[in-house]
């Protein structure tokens, strides 16, 4: 039995790094520059570099990627580019909801 949970929690661990990989991928491939958004539109070409630098974009992708991990371990999601509020708040938002609709 414990050979089972033991390979269970190893098949779980290796699956939740598969996942982060794919998400972290698909987050870079979506169009547009991050920087752009969050500086705003009329902001000049400094202040999007200076952006790009905050989020860590101007970094080599796999050390964004480990920053990205370290940051999903100690429970940082980052801030919205949409709202500009940190998304463990806006998860915690809508969660009693998600879970109304779960439950239903």
């Amino acid at each position: 039995m414990s050979q089972y949970i033991v390979r269970r929690l190893l098949i779980t661990i290796v699956l939740l790094l598969a996942l982060t990989v794919i998400i972290f991928t698909m987050v870079r491939l979506i169009p547009g520059d991050p920087a752009v958004l969050m500086a705003g539109q009329g902001a000049t070409q400094e202040q999007i570099e200076i952006t790009r630098a905050r989020l860590g974009l101007d970094k080599h992708p796999v050390e964004q990627y480990f920053i990205f991990i370290g940051n999903l371990l100690r429970g940082d999601m980052g801030i919205s580019t949409r709202t500009s509020i940190p998304v463990n708040q806006e998860i915690m938002h809508r969660l009693p909801n998600t879970v109304r609709l779960a439950g239903a």
